[in-house]
């Protein structure tokens, strides 16, 4: 089975990931897609990032009723940093049946070719990489790549963070969100009282 692998902070998960999920399983180029939560990004700072068990939940509840996306905690057991290439060593040894693939923005994409990840060349030799369009950010053109059909969708958890800050808090304002986040995961913001510093 060939597994896409989408790593992320999810904070929180929105539409916008899920759409670039859709699209590629939509257009066959992937038979399954998990969503890697990664606790901590070594590369951002850790500002406004919630715990990983809220993140998790809450992508959980935005996937369960896509039989084929999955919300995966595999990088919790792992020592910080959790490296995207120690990850995916792992990954392969644990799970060998599958054939795995890496979902990455442009941005990323952009900085992984020039070398600016860890163990990046590991990267680039060993996986099939697809990548989605992310805004003012083109295609680098010098590595084997699959480019996930759609346009970038202009959400962004830094936008839905803000606005759920104390200062901009006001969930029945919920034409904002409702066209950005799974209702239940709404729901889980405001059970939680997420963001609200």
């Amino acid at each position: 089975m060939k597994v896409g692998l989408f790593f992320g902070s999810f904070n929180p998960i929105h539409f916008g990931h899920v759409t670039i999920a859709k699209n590629a399983l939509f257009n066959h180029l992937i038979d399954q897609i998990w969503f890697v939560v990664t606790p901590q990004n070594p590369f951002k700072k850790k500002t406004n990032l919630i715990s990983k068990e809220h993140r998790i939940e809450m992508v959980r509840l935005a996937l369960e009723k896509y039989d084929d996306l999955q919300a995966s905690d595999f990088e919790f057991s792992l020592p910080y940093p959790q490296y995207t290439a120690n990850t995916l060593k792992k990954i392969k040894n644990q799970y060998s049946e599958h054939d795995f693939v890496i979902i990455m923005g442009s941005d990323n994409y952009n900085s992984l070719c020039r070398l600016e990840w860890h163990k990046a060349q590991y990267i680039l030799d060993n996986f099939q990489l697809h990548l989605y369009d992310r805004k003012n950010s083109d295609i680098i053109d010098n590595n084997d790549c699959i480019k996930i059909p759609g346009k970038f969708l202009p959400i962004s958890s830094s936008q839905i963070r803000n606005h759920l800050s104390v200062q901009n808090r006001d969930l029945s304002n919920m034409h904002y969100l409702k066209n950005k986040l799974n209702k239940k995961v709404i729901r889980y913001i405001d059970l939680h009282k997420l963001y609200t510093c």
